[in-house]
């Protein structure tokens, strides 16, 4: 559920943009999300003084499927 809610906000806030990559790994309790945007769209990714990815950060966090453990999002290249 929490990847298909980041791609959700993801294409929402950079459109159908064409490269769109998410991919989900887990490890001690750690939930880490790793983000593929193009480069011209992660400033809207971001927000400013990231405001937008600590958004999505906390949203995914509260989700309840997350209570209990620490979730990361990274934007790659």
């Amino acid at each position: 559920m929490s990847k298909e809610l980041i791609e959700y906000v993801v294409k929402s806030i950079v459109g159908e943009a064409p490269i769109i990559d998410i991919d989900k790994s887990s490890q001690d309790g750690v939930i880490s999300f790793k983000v593929k945007v193009n480069r011209e769209d992660r400033g809207r990714l971001i927000g400013r003084e990231g405001r937008t990815i600590r958004s999505l950060k906390a949203l995914v966090q509260n989700l309840k499927e997350n209570a209990h453990r620490h979730c990361s999002i990274e934007l790659i290249d």
